[in-house]
């Protein structure tokens, strides 16, 4: 009896140290991937500032942090009030992968200004991640991470936000 309560005692443990090490590599590789959301976040951002006098520039580089991967399912460039006159009050750039075709496609929005991943960022002055939620077009559970963009004497102009699929995870 005492050989199979100690067997037992020693299976427990080795499940118990297999699960820890599985468990912190999974972490391991969610704060891999969040950090390389987080980095294409600002070297977007640099991107965006030398070609911030063309906005229809912006739809290009929103296309272009789209082409990550299916982990990035959206990306927005949502500009503060009146940044942009000609494109009106409010003026923002959405990249997004068309779930039926899986093309890149781009529009634009100016009902932004109220919603979470706009107001944090600003109110935070710096990245901020959303909880996970379901994503309006159908594809899936997801999370934003969204960071202010400020000119070199520190005013911010507009916010950057990058959605990160969680189906794959």
């Amino acid at each position: 009896m005492g050989i199979i309560v100690f067997s037992g005692r020693v299976v427990t443990a080795s499940v118990k140290k297999t699960a820890q090490n599985s468990l912190n590599a999974y972490i391991g590789d969610i704060e891999g991937m969040l950090g390389a959301i987080e980095t294409m976040n600002s070297f977007a951002s640099w991107q965006i500032g030398d070609n911030i006098a063309n906005p229809d520039y912006i739809p290009v580089i929103c296309d272009k942090m789209m082409q990550y991967g299916d982990m990035v399912s959206g990306t927005t460039e949502a500009f503060i009030r009146g940044f942009y006159p000609a494109k009106g009050e409010y003026f923002a750039v959405r990249s997004f992968r068309d779930l039926a075709t899986g093309e890149i496609r781009s529009t634009t929005l100016s009902d932004y200004a109220l919603q979470g991943w706009y107001t944090g960022a600003i109110a935070a002055a710096k990245g901020i991640w959303s909880e996970p939620y379901e994503a309006t077009d159908g594809s899936g559970l997801v999370t934003t991470y969204s960071a202010p963009l400020a000119t070199d004497e520190g005013k911010t102009y507009a916010v950057l936000s990058i959605d990160v699929s969680l189906e794959g995870i």
